[in-house]
């Protein structure tokens, strides 16, 4: 025990991901060998609690947090020192479950443990590592995973209308399902077919923009690869055509397709129509949130992050303007305790918001908070800068602001 002690005192946050039969498959960050006692333990624990036909959520011990997802034929387990909601590190672990699930099917992963109990996952998720440890490493540089949402690239009305356009005249062109236009890690359009479900779910396109941002090679020519969605169907394949705007930049368009036999000449008609429309407003592509913020919210220095509740997406201040003495994880599991208070996370996702208003002060930072059935926002100051009185009332015009502008906010 003394071992298993000194193990989980040196880990500030990792993950791992064993199989039923209890060998490792997948360790964010470490040499499995080098907490292979952790992870005998964990297992063991899961084990009882299967056997007593109950679940094992969580536990806490001297500042650390273990939490567990039993996704059978696979167990995940998160291990944090960081303070961080139960329910935060769960959605984390379901995150990385789904992003395997995505290279694999569940139908696939449900097949091969059926005929070998045995068998060694790591086989299978072999060169697909680098793409579960960026989506692991995401989850401390920005808010998608804590949120539960993606991020939204701000621009002009117009601009974004052409450009939905532009995308939605490709798909019905090519006979594709979904089309999503991404620059610099923000969605610029996300468009359906007619007749399909008209949006992709939110958590869906996180693990598919994960994967395009995880393989560099899709930067040298255009691709096509089967990938599945997990939270839009586990047991099937999209087949996408992924295809940069060109090779130095983070612009870039995915199609996705239900049919094996899509025509590529046909999606690559799709991509140069895309591709002339975003020419055409090269000047116009980006709307900075400054630009449109009234003067009382400019007096005082502050870090944002603002989320549409109805559409899944959010727009933040980035991680260059957290407070000096905040690292942007710092800033992120402060928020994620502040949410997680204001919506009572306790089940498997937040029914609503309980408070509508929270006001936290934290050595020399103050964070604020609003949480509607409409939008959340979450605002941190230092607090040299700013009184509590100013710093509600700044983060209030902020949301009356942000609110009012949501045509350019969000697609």
């Amino acid at each position: 025990m003394d071992s298993l002690a000194e193990s989980l005192r040196k880990i500030r946050k990792l993950a791992f991901v064993c199989s039923a039969a209890g060998k490792p498959v997948f360790c964010t960050g470490v040499n499995e060998e080098s907490i292979a006692d952790v992870m005998a333990t964990a297992q063991a624990l899961v084990s009882v609690s299967q056997a007593c036909t109950g679940t094992l959520r969580s536990l806490k011990s001297r500042g650390c947090t273990l939490c567990f997802l039993d996704k059978n034929p696979l167990t995940l387990v998160a291990v944090s020192h960081l303070k961080e909601p139960v329910l935060v590190l769960r959605m984390q672990l379901v995150l990385l479950h789904a992003q395997i699930v995505s290279l694999l099917t569940a139908k696939a992963l449900a097949s091969i443990f059926d005929k070998h109990p045995g068998y060694d996952v790591r086989k299978l998720v072999a060169g697909s590592e680098h793409i579960l440890q960026n989506l692991f490493d995401s989850f401390s540089k920005t808010p998608g995973a804590m949120l539960g949402a993606y991020l939204s690239m701000a621009m002009e009305p117009r601009v974004r209308r052409d450009m939905s356009e532009a995308m939605r005249v490709a798909i019905e062109n090519t006979g594709a399902s979904f089309g999503i236009l991404v620059h610099d890690n923000m969605v610029v359009s996300h468009v359906g077919l007619e007749g399909s479900k008209s949006r992709l779910i939110h958590w869906d396109i996180l693990l598919l923009l994960n994967f395009v941002k995880s393989n560099v090679s899709l930067r040298v020519s255009e691709t096509m690869t089967s990938l599945c969605l997990p939270f839009f169907d586990e047991n099937g394949n999209f087949f996408a055509y992924i295809r940069y705007l060109d090779n130095e930049s983070e612009s870039f368009v995915v199609f996705l397709s239900d049919q094996p036999t899509s025509d590529v000449q046909l999606f690559q008609e799709g991509f140069r129509g895309v591709e002339d429309a975003w020419n055409s407003h090269i000047d116009h592509h980006a709307c900075r949130l400054e630009q449109f913020l009234p003067d009382s919210v400019r007096h005082v220095e502050y870090h944002f992050i603002f989320k549409s509740s109805t559409l899944f997406q959010y727009v933040w201040s980035g991680g260059e303007t957290v407070p000096s003495h905040l690292s942007v994880e710092d800033a992120l599991v402060r928020y994620g305790q502040m949410r997680a208070g204001m919506f009572a996370l306790d089940g498997e996702s937040p029914q609503g918001p309980l408070q509508a208003f929270r006001l936290e002060d934290s050595g020399p930072t103050l964070f604020v908070g609003f949480a509607s059935s409409k939008a959340e926002l979450f605002v941190c100051f230092e607090k040299e800068h700013v009184s509590q009185e100013d710093a509600i009332q700044v983060a209030q015009s902020l949301r009356d602001v942000l609110l009012a502008r949501s045509d350019i906010l969000f697609s």
